[in-house]
């Protein structure tokens, strides 16, 4: 630890209660609110530290407040073992371009930070000029996830790298992959009271986006890391799952992240989650290079994965054209991820995957092409059952019907026979293990997938009077009785069933359930309207609350609610579709998706602010003096109380504030915040000084 004294700000008294405890599957959490403790929000505001007592050692913390304080605040963060001597800072703002689901109740939530075993922590609330500002609804968590498996209990290690040749069904074997059970994944977490928080949903994979957790490099244990980030997402920030769908560490490890399997649509970069697959290097490259381990899982999984398709390819892909089939978060979403050392080494990336799908040799120690966490279908070749039994090529423990459904919990294992899984049967839970010749991955949705006819996503509108239903039957409980006119998309099908061709939908105002397809057609689609009154580039603001979607259409889920006063850029043409104009747009307050026209209007013009050109001016609190408009600009100088100065240009507008170009009276030129600023009264004439009068 880089030992820091404690400038007389001791451990307050009873700081150490717990607000919210949770304690699932060995790993152990705690909210702390200030608030809790007689602490208001001003408190951290004054610019001393204040303190609390975790009650248990921990490993891993965020924070958190409310959605309407916005993104100006940083949370400067120290720890330590024993409430002396602590850490060097470390400062946290908001993250607001993880592009995960919707987080818990509209909250702002700081990335996860790693830590080692430290108990206490204390902190400031600031701005980007490090200046005391008042942070509402602020709340810490802090996370122990040790009671689990470690490094050296993840077996088989990572193989030497050998050479597996393509499947004769010309697909590459997938590389090694940690699964769920084997990392420690609590699958408790994925449920609350109603049911599952976000069930897998399935989209056929076009691109790879590649992302960095943006955490420690090298964690101190990377299945504990891994459960760390799980349970900020899943039950923090109550996404219900973690949001990548596969994860890969210093050591060249590759860990299957979201549960679901192949295709599953993960939470990673808005809506461009939806087709692409998220993968991950756990830690932060944008000054730092990825190890050669991390470098080469990344290929090996990376072309398992995009095993049909291009790496050196472009393809357009939703808002964005011509992306590269191997992007990067930055490329899809404002943010620097996955940082500048590891985003340069994309083209050399791109360029490995291409030759591994040439060669057909892949770093790998599975030779099989169904990976844990896919769902299968049994298929054998009379239409019989498939035995499952206790252990791979063991005693019969019961068996699965052919055309029936699993995911795989394990495997494989390999025997003379041939390889063997450990599955999970959908439909009663059961488990036991079935050997890999009658299994096949099951396509990309669930049964009746998207055909040709009504692709995932579809937009459609009821054209008749018609029963949702429970399942593709007109013996399936009927959810609704749902009138013509309403609007829904298409979730999968077609299925037959009882001499109807069927689609799973999801209904505005009403929810999924299946409806037979003479009830409902494709929604016009006007790609041009005329009568838009934006176009990509201007800048709007929300005139009451808007939601944000991950497609154009009013049945398609809201992945997000633009708050009334929200500044928001269009950033892709507009689109007419279920009776209204749409805009892809994007937000430092939500990221990125769909709105629409109804409740925009023209951003009001940038305030001018107070001063003029050539006032003069007074600093009353201490701010930096800057290379640029901006809290990213370098600091020139800092102006104490008292420092004074010329206004020499035009105002700008950046992170919230108005900043004014200044001479200062040593001549320093430079950028400042007005909000620190006073106009001094210059009068041109002043009165002698003198006792005497002329």
């Amino acid at each position: 630890m880089a030992a820091l004294t404690a400038s007389g700000i001791g451990l307050v008294p009873g700081s150490n209660r717990v607000a919210t405890a949770q304690e699932a599957g060995g790993t152990r959490a705690r909210r702390y609110l200030p608030a809790d403790d007689g602490f208001t929000a001003a408190d951290a505001a004054q610019g001393e530290w204040v303190t609390f007592q975790a009650d248990f050692p921990f490993f891993a913390f965020g924070a958190s407040w409310n959605g309407s304080v916005g993104t100006w605040p940083i949370i400067a963060v120290q720890v330590s073992d024993d409430g002396a001597a602590w850490t060097e800072t470390v400062d946290v703002a908001a993250s607001t371009d993880d592009g995960g689901q919707p987080s818990r109740d509209a909250r702002l939530f700081t990335p996860l930070i790693f830590t080692n075993g430290e108990q206490f922590v204390r902190y400031q609330t600031i701005d980007r000029d490090r200046v005391p500002g008042v942070v509402d609804g602020l709340s810490f968590v802090y996370i122990d996830p040790t009671d689990g498996p470690w490094d050296q209990d993840i077996v088989p290690a990572p193989a030497e790298s050998e050479s597996i040749g393509i499947l004769s069904t010309d697909t590459l074997a997938p590389p090694e992959i940690v699964t769920r059970e084997q990392w420690g994944a609590n699958e408790d977490w994925r449920f609350n009271d109603i049911g599952e928080v976000w069930p897998p949903e399935y989209s056929t994979v076009s691109h790879i986006i590649i992302h960095h957790t943006a955490t420690v490099n090298q964690p101190f244990d990377v299945p504990n890391a891994i459960r760390a980030i799980y349970y900020y997402h899943a039950i923090e920030q109550a996404w219900g799952d973690i949001g990548y769908n596969y994860l890969v560490d210093h050591n060249g490890r590759i860990y299957q992240g979201r549960f679901g399997g192949q295709d599953v649509i993960g939470g990673h970069s808005f809506q461009f989650a939806v087709g692409s697959s998220g993968i991950t290097t756990i830690g932060n490259f944008q000054n730092v290079d990825i190890t050669e381990a991390a470098k080469s899982a990344l290929v090996s999984i990376c072309a398992f994965v995009a095993r049909d398709l291009d790496p050196l390819a472009t393809a357009d892909f939703r808002e964005a054209p011509d992306l590269p089939v191997i992007a990067s978060h930055r490329d899809v979403n404002s943010t620097t991820c996955p940082g500048d050392r590891l985003w340069n080494d994309l083209p050399e990336i791109r360029t490995l995957i291409a030759q591994t799908l040439d060669t057909g040799e892949l770093d790998t120690g599975f030779p099989a092409g169904i990976l844990p966490g896919d769902r299968v279908r049994v298929q054998t070749d009379d239409g019989s059952a498939l035995n499952l039994r206790s252990t791979a090529n063991g005693t019969i423990s019961g068996s699965l019907p052919n055309d029936a459904t699993a995911f795989v919990i394990d495997g494989p294992t390999q025997l003379d026979d041939g390889n063997w899984y450990h599955v999970q049967t959908e439909e009663d839970g059961a488990i036991g293990w079935a050997t890999a010749q009658y299994l096949i991955v099951d396509p990309p949705l669930p049964p009746g997938s998207p055909g040709v006819d009504y692709p995932y996503g579809l937009n459609l509108r009821f054209t008749a009077d018609a029963n949702l239903r429970t399942g593709p039957s007109t013996s399936a409980t009927s959810i609704a009785l749902v009138p013509p006119g309403t609007w829904a998309h298409v979730m999968a099908g077609p299925q037959d069933g009882d001499g109807f061709s069927w689609y799973l939908v999801r209904v505005q105002g009403i929810g999924d359930g299946w409806a037979v397809t003479t009830a409902m057609s494709p929604s016009p689609i006007d790609e041009s309207p005329a009568d838009a009154l934006f176009e990509v580039g201007d800048t709007v603001v929300a005139t009451q609350s808007i939601n944000v979607r991950p497609r154009p259409g009013l049945a398609q889920s809201v992945i997000a609610t633009a708050a009334a006063g929200t500044t928001i850029e269009i950033s892709q043409p507009p689109i007419e579709v279920t009776g209204h104009i749409w805009y892809g747009a994007y937000s430092t307050s939500f990221g990125g998706g769909w709105i629409v026209e109804d409740f925009l209007s023209e951003a009001p013009p940038p305030p001018l602010g107070r001063f003029e050109i050539n006032d003069t001016f007074r600093v009353t609190s201490v701010t930096n003096l800057r290379s640029a408009p901006t809290t990213a600009g370098s600091v020139l100088v800092t102006m104490v109380v008292g420092t004074t100065g010329t206004i020499i240009g035009d105002s700008r507008t950046a992170n919230g504030y108005i900043w004014w170009q200044v001479t200062l009276t040593n001549g320093t030129t430079g950028w400042c915040i007005e909000n620190w600023l006073v106009e001094t009264q210059v009068d041109p004439d002043p009165p002698p000084t003198g006792k005497f009068e002329v």
